[in-house]
């Protein structure tokens, strides 16, 4: 689609409309699952340097849905 992330977050080429694009939301799955493995290999760096049992990891967003930019129910991940 070679759209910016925040119009695929909306489903749709705009940052203020919210659509049902399902190419977008293919995409922006993928983009997750990249930011997942981020946090994995993250995780795993602390495992290496003993730091896995001295940490508290907090993984948040400031908006729990792209399309509609609800406050409600935004998941945390600790």
């Amino acid at each position: 689609l070679n759209w910016p992330f925040h119009h695929l977050s909306h489903r749709v080429d705009s940052d203020s409309a919210s659509g049902s694009n399902p190419t977008a939301e293919a995409a922006h799955a993928e983009i997750d699952v990249l930011r997942r493995q981020s946090l994995l290999h993250g995780l795993d760096a602390f495992k290496a340097r003993g730091l896995q049992d001295k940490s508290v990891i907090m993984w948040t967003n400031h908006i729990a849905d792209g399309p509609s930019h609800s406050m409600k129910n935004v998941p945390h991940i600790v």
